[in-house]
């Protein structure tokens, strides 16, 4: 079956572009069917943009808070350092050992935080 073209192959196309374009141009500047001052389809797509930028701002700033957050608490473990040189110690005396440090020094931050908040 034989394809019918208006003009040819590429043109039609084309033609079908321009004409959406200038329906739209059209719809948008006559005065009867204009969209009210706001509503245009470039103040909508203005207002996107400024949307995602600040979503992205906020995820950012977000992101850095939980950053911070977990560097704080690395740096006041690292702070405890007596609790490190014992666990290290006993890491090399044996398992059992290192176990029982283990939870004397969980129980001692418990206590800590506990007295923090």
């Amino acid at each position: 079956m034989p394809r019918n073209y208006l003009l040819s192959r590429t043109l039609d196309p084309l033609l079908g572009v321009f004409t959406g374009f200038l329906a739209y141009y059209l719809h948008e500047t006559n005065p009867r069917t204009a969209a009210p001052p706001g509503h245009t389809l470039k103040d909508l797509v203005s207002w996107q943009i400024a949307e995602n930028k600040r979503r992205g701002e906020a995820a950012t700033a977000a992101s850095a808070a939980a950053d911070s957050a977990e560097l704080e608490a690395v740096r006041r473990e690292l702070d405890n350092a007596d609790s490190v040189d014992k666990v290290v110690q006993a890491v090399k005396s044996g398992p059992d050992a290192a176990a029982a440090v283990a939870r004397t020094t969980l129980k001692e931050e418990s206590k800590m935080a506990d007295k923090a908040v």
